[in-house]
């Protein structure tokens, strides 16, 4: 056999073991498991908590009556059913959208219910509250308020009393049936009237007459640290964690921190700060994209008849925020953020800070006591008086004040029916001068 057939019959051999290699190792199935420490394996969820639609969280914070032929406003006493009247007027079948400019104060000449929200919100909600197709065009404006006005064809009027053009959405109702019932609540059920006040914008504030004082106590239930840090950091086992003499806990993994305090923990990612947007993502897209962050894992934590609402969008070139505020049976508690807020900066398509509460409150019991607090004429007499004078006062609300104090039970929650003023920095306890208003001494606190 001479070299140059050896070389091609090597040749050959060489070719066909090699195909047979290929094919084993297309064949072959490795037998490993993947190296994963017990730290890693991450539940990262809440298991405490829940899930809230936007629909759910798009909620008004005063629902007011105005009869036409009396000039009479009316809410409902029991607030609680305030949420049943709300749930029907987002059944309402809608059509026939339409834009307009409304620049005068138009004469109310009938009866019509209005909503109040403690928001600006952007045009899409409308589809959200009232479960619209979306195909059904609507004018691209924001709104803060919905009128439903009773006229022989019912209508709704989506608008923002902020807005100096005065851009005003209407649709028409389809079923006047779903109308006259929702105004038969009114005949129904109790009912308080309302005082106006102008707001520093000249828009009409509303206190309602009959206020219920009694003073709430709750205990509560603490959520586990250690799952706010699987949630927020991406490796939680090479977190690193420091404990101050005042009992605050830091954690951090170089691009993440997370403040961990008594009732709330804190997160800041480092590395979304240094990435500047140059473009401003729209509010409802910031709205929905918060809603599923916090959604994702189970981040609404309360038990009903406590819920949370949204409370407040910002959305500028400095920040985009969302914040939702706890309420109990409707009533908000403003005044210990630890507690009742849970607010989300968002960048780039990204959590950047996330603050959230660590307690969950449930319900103990009724108290005796009662909160000393003025009547919807002494609010009025005080806001005219010299305490806000040349101080701007956008809107005054009755919601709830959190003490805390120790009980049998240990830490107790006590929820105070209080006034707050809404003003530049946000929501505020109302100032009571230390006089007798309306020839009553009043004084913060129960009784």
């Amino acid at each position: 056999m001479n070299v140059e057939h050896f070389k091609s019959i090597l040749l050959v051999l060489l070719i066909a073991s090699s195909l047979l290699l290929t094919v084993a190792l297309w064949n072959h199935q490795p037998n490993f498991e993947a190296v994963v420490t017990d730290n890693d394996l991450i539940e990262a969820q809440i298991q405490d908590g829940g899930q809230l639609s936007r629909r759910d969280v798009i909620q008004p914070i005063q629902i007011v009556n105005y009869q036409a032929e009396t000039g009479e406003l009316l809410g409902l006493a029991n607030l609680g059913l305030q949420e049943e009247l709300l749930e029907e007027i987002k059944e309402l079948s809608l059509y026939n959208f339409s834009s307009f400019s409304m620049n005068q104060q138009q004469e109310q000449t009938e009866n019509r219910i209005e909503l109040i929200f403690p928001t600006t919100l952007p045009y899409n909600a409308i589809y959200d509250v009232f479960q619209l197709d979306h195909d059904v065009p609507i004018a691209e404006l924001s709104f803060n308020h919905i009128d439903i006005v009773a006229s022989d064809d019912p209508y709704l009027l989506f608008y923002n009393d902020r807005d100096e053009e005065s851009r005003v959405i209407r649709a028409n109702i389809q079923n006047e049936n779903q109308v006259d019932r929702i105004f038969r609540y009114y005949n129904q059920h109790d009912v308080t009237t309302f005082l106006t006040y102008e707001s520093s914008r000249e828009t009409n504030i509303y206190l309602p007459n009959e206020i219920d004082r009694e003073v709430l106590l709750f205990t509560y239930r603490s959520l586990e640290q250690e799952t706010f840090t699987n949630i927020l950091f991406s490796k939680p086992s090479i977190v690193r964690r420091v404990q101050s003499s005042q009992g605050q806990v830091d954690l951090f993994d170089g691009t993440r921190e997370m403040t961990v305090e008594e009732e709330k923990i804190a997160f800041t990612n480092l590395t979304n700060e240094e990435i500047v947007s140059t473009t401003l993502m729209d509010s409802y897209n910031l709205f929905d994209q918060v809603q599923s962050f916090v959604n994702e894992h189970n981040g609404f934590t309360y038990e009903e008849p406590f819920s949370f609402y949204l409370s407040n969008i910002t959305n500028n070139m400095q920040r985009s925020e969302v914040e939702y505020t706890l309420s109990y049976s409707g009533v908000p508690i403003f005044q210990d953020t630890d507690i009742s807020t849970i607010k989300v900066a968002w960048h780039n398509q990204s959590v950047y800070q996330y603050q959230h509460p660590l307690a969950k409150l449930l319900r103990l019991r009724s108290s005796t006591e009662m909160a000393d607090i003025p009547s919807a004429e002494q609010v009025i007499e005080i806001l005219a008086g010299e305490t806000y004078e040349g101080i701007a006062v956008y809107d005054v609300l009755l919601g709830y004040y959190v003490n805390r104090r120790s009980g049998s039970e240990g830490q107790i929650y006590e929820l105070v029916p209080t006034w707050y003023v809404r003003g530049v920095q946000g929501w505020s306890p109302l100032s009571i001068p230390d006089k007798t208003i309306g020839g009553e001494g009043i004084a913060m606190g129960t009784n």
